[in-house]
Formats: structure tokens, C-alpha cells, sequence
């Protein structure tokens, strides 16, 4: 695979559960190169035979470590870098334990997972010649060490291990560090553009919808993420097709539509333009702040080509760091990279050099990271290079970290989507250390929780729990409402997206194609209803301050949609932003008129709960400067600035 080349916003000091907020205005933009199993009981006993044999040695531990993504010591990896993380195993997620024992004539041991003074259950150890295999067909991890798996159920905060033999008396207990239980979902969604179908691209566009993800693969990367729960899933938009992409003004140039990925040579500044539409699809549907990774895979055809195949290599991808989205190639080695910047990790060979670094191993490889584990393989894999990788051989030559001169460490996929590893393998190794800012990142954001009394709930360090969460608007909603999280769930939605010139460039201003699908949404206000037009009043009302007082003051809020359904009725929703200065919702920006300059230029997603078996069958921009001076009938007859028929 060659070299991913990313634009990715750097963003390394967001890590709140709210997504990342319009004020990041610093953002600096790089770029790089195109089962054992068990008795179980509720005995606060130890159950052990042996315990009364008093005139037998003690069973002793050399070494205990546990493997999920990692193979990890029971107290977990911690570093000493910049912002160091620290990796824990998940809660409730299956668990190698792997043990070395101090004799070397140990018998039958069994592995007693205890919490508090429940014994959970009891597993039997396999032999060192049963420890899983390596990736292949390399040298084992170890030779003398016993193995098992740890059922999910028994792995949670308060966990210990001890071990009992046929020829020695129990050992000690060993503690291990559990964190919480977590769930990360990998939302895929297909962008096919300009015309692409299955015929003129030959791909199978339902199979893209999951990134051609089977249940196998699927399996694999679940293990390769550091949640208690990875699932993959198709975005709720499904697909978003449009024969357009509208281009935002650059390089002096006015805004343009693009119907052929011809018109857009820059690949990096097509993804981009993508990632942008992603990023307030995001905000729109609330899952900004969620546990969600959200990844657009661009499929795009050259409408130039006078081959049948007209598909064109997209070798660029791009995120903003932290916020839960990115956009690439339809391959998993982009969305492992673009997806690990949505989830806080930034380049690591550049991350290696900073003074101090924030990424701990040499040159953004592997040098030094724990070994890797996949369960749904069964198999342990080194931070060296396998003999069967395609770039195995010369691979210092290669650009690779090289070991002794004939073997090299595997390249984080934050370097780049390496051919490093067995060709019988999709997914690549994160790092010890990137999977536990990964962790981090995944274990910080707010979860859905139907027994939640808000229907959000949030991880407790203290009580080593999830809470309800309550969702607070900060900065009285200057870069959105309640966080950016969802207040409504699993509702038929219509999922809108537009752009707007407000410098009149032809073309320019216009509705991608409407979705309606069952998905979630985040606060939106109506300004037909003047309850709801009041909270957003940019200034003191009748000697109070309105909870969203600031929601204008970003830049405006002069434009209004109105979306028409099949079955006659009609919602209207403020679009927030426009081309106001900021913290001045009433005065122009100097730029706002100008065509080449990308503040004359705007574009929104918003979701809008939709009846029962309806269709949108119209959708339309109102012009309504000011909104919180307009009436309710002011609104309802305002201008018509775009309009779209379905």
C-alpha cells in the first residue's frame, strides 16, 4: 500500500466530551505524502484445595500480563511524553491472561478471578505450547508462559487474580487495572460523486457502505480497536450521492460547482471540501460529542474518462483532530489514519521529534511498543516486521526503523498505512501508546444510555461508573446548543445539507440531495415559534439575559430553511453562522461580499424531524437578516433565496 497523504487539522489540546468548537480558529493544518472457560460462583471463599496445605511453597508469579489489544502488565502502561496517556484493560471485554510462573514444575494451575470477595470463577491454564501463535508464522512471544482467556463478564474495576497448582499452595493475589467499559461505533459513509454508479466504477456500492467490511473483517478490526465494544456500521445518511460538490472560493478564485472529479486536481482540497460537509453532518446529528467515529469514504468518478471504469484513485484524506470525523480513500488503511486523527492522534514520526514529544517511539514506528494481540484471530503480533510482510525484504532501505539490519519495526498507521504486516491481515498495529490515547479519547466522550433518566451518560473516574449526563450549552451557545449532542433519538429525519454565495456566483448556492432516514438530531430552533426565536435574542431581553444569547454572534443568524414534506406540513429551522462579524451579529464582514473570498461563502447540515412515511418535496433558503427581529408571518413570507424540487 503506498503512503497515505492526509491533511489533518492539529489540534492536541481538545479532549472534552463536547465536539471541538468553531472558536479552534488556530488550527494548524499538515500535511504529509500521497476461550477458556470455567466455574463460576458467589463463594467469598477461595475454593481452593490447596490453601490448607500449609507445607507446600506458595506458587509464585514471575510475570503477569493481559492482552486485548496489547499484551500490558495488570497494572497497565503508563509514559512519560506530553500529555501521556495511560492503557488500562477495557471492561468487559474478553481478556488473554497470560502468567509466568517462579517454578518451572508447576501442575495443573488454575487462574481464580476474583472481584472484591466474589470469586468469579475458575479457569484452567494452558501450557506455554498452547499460547496463541504469532502473526505469520513468527516466533512465539514467549516459551514458558501459561495462557487463557478471561471471559468479558469477569474483567471489570476491582478485578484480581490468584493461581493455585496440584503441587504448591495458592499464590498471592495480584490486582488488575480494569477501565471502563466502553463501546465505539465506526460509522462509514460512502460520498459518491459526480454520476458514480456501480457500472462506471465496479464496485459494489452496498459492500462500500461498510467499507467492504465482512463479519470476518469486521471481527478483526473490532479487535484491533481498544473499546470493550467496537461495532461498524453504515452512517444513518447511507449514502450521500450528488452528481455536484460545490467548491468553496480558493487561490483567488470564486466558488464553482464541480461535476467530474476532473474539475477538482487537488485531491487533498476535494477531501477536504468533504471532510467539511462530514464535520456539520456530525454536529447536526449530535454525534459530535459521542462515541462515534464518523469516516466519508470519496468514491468519484472522472467524468473525462472515455474508459468504462471512470473511478479515480483518491490518495488523500484529511480530519480535524479530536472531532470524530474523517475522510479518505475507500480503503481501511485511510480510515485507520484519518480515523486515528478523529480520535486525537496526530502524525506520529512528526509527534516523535517534537521537544517534548508527544509520541514516544523512534521515528513514528514501533520500536518499543508492547506487543499487539488480535482475538478474533487468535493470534499475537510483534512490533517487528513479519517475514511474510510484502515490504519485509529491504525494508530499511524502505524508510523502516531497522532493528539488527535484517529485520524492521512496523511503521504506526499514523505514519502511514505500511505494507508491514501478513498479507492475510487488513488491519495494521496502532502503537501501545496510540491505542491508549485512543482509549483515552473513547472512555472521555459522552455515550447513549437508554436507562440514562437524559438518555446520555458519561464515565465517573471516582465511582468508576457511567452516570447520567446532563448536556450543558456553553458559551450560551455560541458554537451550538447542548454540547453538540443529541436531544432527539431514533426519529425519521430529514438530513439536509446546502451551500450559500452570498457574493451571487452562479451556481453556488444550492440543496445537496435530501435523506430521510431514521437517526438522531441535536437542538435546532424553529423562528416560528416565538418561545424558541427568544432564547436565541443576541441581546438582553426585557432585563434577562436568554440562555442562548451568543447562538448570533458567531456569525449571524440571517438565514432560515423551510422544508416541505409529502404530506403538506412544513418546519422551519435558523441556520447558525452566516456573514456577520463576530460578536457582532449586526455588521458585515468586509469580505462578505466579495466572490474570491471564502467569507462570502457558507455551507450548513441540519437535521429536521420528519412525519410518518413522508418525503421532503421541497426545500427552500429564506432570506431572514436578523431573524429574532422577524415576526412569525415575517418569516413565512421572507424571500425565497434557493429552492429545490424532489
Amino acid at each position: 500500500m503506498k503512503p497515505l497523504s492526509d491533511w489533518s487539522a492539529i489540534l492536541h489540546t481538545i479532549r472534552t466530551t463536547s465536539v471541538l468548537s468553531a472558536s479552534a480558529a488556530a488550527i494548524l493544518l499538515s500535511a504529509c505524502g500521497g476461550g477458556g472457560g470455567g466455574d463460576s460462583g458467589s463463594s467469598s471463599g477461595s475454593g481452593n484445595n490447596n490453601t490448607s496445605q500449609t507445607s507446600q511453597p506458595a506458587l509464585g508469579i514471575s510475570k503477569l500480563e493481559l492482552a486485548q489489544t496489547h499484551v500490558i502488565p495488570a497494572a497497565g502502561l503508563s509514559w512519560q511524553t506530553k500529555d501521556a496517556p495511560q492503557m488500562l484493560i477495557a471492561g468487559q471485554r474478553d481478556t488473554l491472561l497470560l502468567v509466568r510462573f517462579a517454578q518451572t514444575d508447576v501442575s495443573a494451575p488454575v487462574a481464580e478471578i476474583w472481584n472484591g470477595q466474589q470469586l468469579l470463577g475458575k479457569l484452567t491454564l494452558n501450557p506455554p505450547l498452547q499460547l496463541p501463535p504469532s502473526e505469520g508464522a513468527d516466533s512465539p512471544y514467549a516459551s514458558d508462559t501459561w495462557s487463557v482467556t478471561v471471559p468479558a463478564a469477569m474483567i471489570s474495576p476491582g478485578m484480581r487474580v490468584r493461581f493455585i497448582a496440584g503441587n504448591y499452595s495458592v499464590s498471592s493475589d495480584n490486582p488488575v487495572a480494569v477501565g471502563p467499559d466502553t463501546d465505539l461505533t465506526v460509522q462509514i459513509l460512502p460520498f459518491v460523486l459526480f454520476g458514480a454508479t456501480e457500472a462506471n466504477t465496479g464496485l459494489n456500492f452496498s459492500q462500500e457502505r461498510l467499507l467492504n467490511l465482512d463479519s470476518t473483517l469486521q471481527k478483526e478490526g473490532a479487535a484491533t480497536f481498544p473499546a470493550s465494544r467496537t461495532v461498524f456500521s453504515n452512517h444513518p445518511v447511507g449514502m450521500f450521492q450528488s452528481d455536484f460538490l460545490v467548491i468553496p472560493p480558493n487561490n483567488n478564485q470564486p466558488a464553482r460547482v464541480a461535476t467530474s472529479k476532473s474539475d477538482i486536481q487537488d485531491t487533498g482540497f476535494l477531501v477536504g471540501i468533504v471532510n467539511d460537509l462530514l464535520y456539520r453532518i456530525n454536529i447536526a446529528s449530535g454525534d459530535a460529542g459521542l462515541n462515534k467515529l464518523s469516516y466519508a469514504s470519496v468514491i468519484a468518478v472522472d467524468n473525462t474518462s472515455t474508459n468504462s471504469n471512470k473511478l479515480s484513485w483518491i490518495g488523500n484524506g484529511v480530519s480535524l483532530v479530536g472531532s470524530g470525523s474523517g475522510t479518505g480513500g475507500n480503503s481501511i488503511g485511510f480510515l485507520l489514519h484519518e480515523g486515528g486523527h478523529g480520535m486525537g492522534l496526530g502524525h506520529s514520526a512528526g509527534e516523535s521529534l517534537e521537544n517534548p514529544a508527544y509520541y514516544p517511539y523512534q521515528r513514528g514506528s514501533l520500536k518499543g511498543s508492547a506487543w499487539a494481540y488480535n482475538d478474533a484471530r487468535k493470534q499475537l503480533r510483534s512490533p517487528l516486521m513479519p517475514k511474510t510482510a510484502p515490504d519485509f525484504n529491504g525494508c530499511a532501505a524502505k524508510g523502516y526503523v531497522s532493528d539488527d539490519g535484517q529485520r524492521c519495526y512496523r511503521m504506526d498507521p499514523m505514519d502511514h498505512a505500511d505494507d508491514g504486516f501478513d498479507p492475510s491481515y487488513r488491519f495494521s498495529i496502532y502503537s501501545d501508546y496510540n491505542a491508549a490515547r485512543i482509549q483515552r479519547w473513547i472512555a472521555e466522550r459522552v455515550k447513549i444510555d437508554n436507562s440514562s433518566p437524559t438518555k446520555l451518560a458519561a464515565w465517573d473516574k471516582t465511582t468508576q461508573k457511567w452516570l447520567p449526563y446532563t448536556p450543558k450549552t456553553e458559551q450560551s451557545g455560541a458554537w451550538g446548543l447542548n454540547g453538540n449532542l443529541p436531544v432527539t433519538l431514533q426519529t425519521p429525519m430529514a438530513q439536509i445539507a446546502l451551500t450559500y454565495s452570498n457574493a451571487g456566483t452562479a451556481g453556488a448556492s444550492r440543496f445537496y440531495p435530501p435523506v430521510i432516514a431514521v437517526a438522531n438530531a441535536s437542538e435546532t430552533i424553529d423562528p416560528t415559534n416565538p418561545a424558541q426565536l427568544a432564547k436565541i435574542y443576541p441581546y438582553n431581553l426585557n432585563g434577562q439575559t436568554p440562555p442562548y444569547t451568543w447562538y448570533c454572534h458567531g456569525s449571524g443568524c440571517d438565514f432560515t430553511v423551510r422544508v416541505s414534506f409529502s404530506d403538506g406540513s412544513q418546519q422551519y429551522r435558523v441556520l447558525q453562522g452566516g456573514f456577520r462579524q463576530m460578536s457582532a451579529p449586526e455588521t458585515y464582514r468586509a469580505e462578505a461580499k466579495n466572490p474570491n473570498s471564502r467569507d462570502s461563502f457558507e455551507m450548513w447540515a441540519l437535521n429536521v424531524p420528519a412525519p410518518a412515511n413522508s418525503k421532503v418535496v421541497r426545500l427552500e433558503l429564506l432570506d431572514t437578516p436578523k431573524v429574532w427581529s422577524m415576526s412569525s408571518a415575517q418569516i413565512r413570507s421572507a424571500p425565497v433565496l434557493i429552492s429545490a424540487t424532489y
